[in-house]
C-alpha cells in the first residue's frame, strides 16, 4: 500500500490533487525581495539616471561643440590635351 503523501501528488485525469492551504500560509506575509536583489536593482536604476543626465548634457552642449561648415568649392575641370 502507498503512502498519504504519495497518493495525493498523483495525477488523475489530467487534474493534481492539491491540498488545501492551512491557515498558517494563508496569514503569513508573502516573501520579501533580499538585500542583495533590491541593491542590485538599485545599482542599475542609478546607472540609467546617470546615463540619461550625461546624453542630456551632450544633447546641450552639441551647439558648442559641433560646429557644420559648409564651402563652396569648384570642381576640378577636365584638361584637354
Amino acid at each position: 500500500m502507498m503512502p498519504a503523501g504519495r497518493l495525493r501528488s498523483r495525477c488523475s485525469l489530467g487534474y493534481w490533487v492539491v491540498n488545501p492551504p492551512d491557515e498558517r500560509t494563508e496569514k503569513s506575509q508573502p516573501p520579501r525581495a533580499s538585500k542583495t536583489a533590491v541593491l542590485l536593482m538599485a545599482v542599475i536604476v542609478i546607472c540609467l539616471a546617470i546615463v540619461a543626465v550625461f546624453a542630456n548634457v551632450q544633447r546641450l552642449r552639441r551647439d558648442a561643440v559641433e560646429a557644420v561648415t559648409v564651402r563652396l568649392t569648384t570642381s576640378p575641370t577636365p584638361q584637354e590635351h
